[in-house]
């Protein structure tokens, strides 16, 4: 397991334990975390948080259609925006923070 801060628009912190191997995706919505829509089917469009930049460097390299959907969200950052269903947990993401902005798709 590795234990990821998930941090809302106007703060709100939650502490989530996700299972190594899994996707952000899957672990924030198994931990009824809301706000992290998977309702895309797939399509990497409504998973949209940045990654803490002192944690950014260790998930795996963003893929090509990563690169392409994060056009079509909001206030994209090209050092940290991340899409939760593109990135599986890793141990060495134990105690990252993710911060999610305030609209989604």
């Amino acid at each position: 397991m590795a234990q990821i801060t998930d941090i809302e628009f106007d703060g709100t912190a939650h502490k989530i334990d996700m299972a190594v191997g899994s996707t952000g995706m899957k672990s924030a919505r198994d931990n009824t975390i809301k706000g992290i829509d998977a309702g895309c089917k797939g399509i990497c469009a409504r998973s949209h948080v940045y990654i803490d930049k002192a944690w950014s460097d260790r998930l795996p390299s963003k893929s090509e259609i990563e690169e392409d959907m994060r056009d079509f969200t909001f206030k994209p950052d090209l050092m940290t925006s991340r899409l939760t269903r593109q990135w599986k947990v890793t141990s060495e993401l134990n105690g990252s923070i993710v911060y999610r902005p305030e609209p989604q798709l």
